[in-house]
């Protein structure tokens, strides 16, 4: 997989470059091997949002509000599914919540390549959720438990 971190901060960029190579063994990696992942460390959520996603989700956005999230995934647009984006408030790193916020949305990273792999790229050009978004959320707040405690 190839994985770019965007920041201007050093020290955020090697500590989630460090969080990442952690996050991706072996069994992660073959899983992930075609794939792109972006990481951008935002100071403005909103804007890096809004110029990462797609058509029909920016429009969702711009009419029913930012999600407040600390971070979050877009999906790739194409039949591939070949570039994930996960943008991250830059703020989640002065209380050590990157740990547990990053390997969250990596997990999604995971269940999405895998439900990709069985029914393809079903959310190509909208922004509609549905069952495997909800299965995914408590996947990813399970192993996050799991992987912190």
């Amino acid at each position: 997989m190839k994985i770019d971190i965007i920041t201007e901060n050093h020290i955020l960029k090697s500590k989630t470059q460090d969080l990442v190579n952690e996050f991706f063994d072996i069994d992660k990696l073959s899983i992930v091997n075609d794939k792109q992942l972006q990481i951008i460390i935002s100071k403005n959520y909103e804007s890096d949002l809004l110029e990462n996603s797609n058509e029909l989700a920016t429009k969702c956005f711009i009419e029913n509000g930012i999600p407040e999230n600390k971070a979050i995934i877009i999906l790739p647009d194409d039949a591939n599914y070949s570039k994930f984006v996960i943008i991250v408030k830059e703020n989640i790193f002065e209380d050590r919540e990157y740990f547990s916020t990053i390997t969250h949305e990596l997990t999604h990273v995971i269940d999405f390549i895998n439900h990709f792999d069985e029914f393809g790229n079903i959310y190509r050009g909208n922004a509609i959720y549905d069952d495997f978004f909800f299965w995914t959320e408590f996947n990813a707040k399970k192993l996050v438990l799991k992987d912190f405690n």
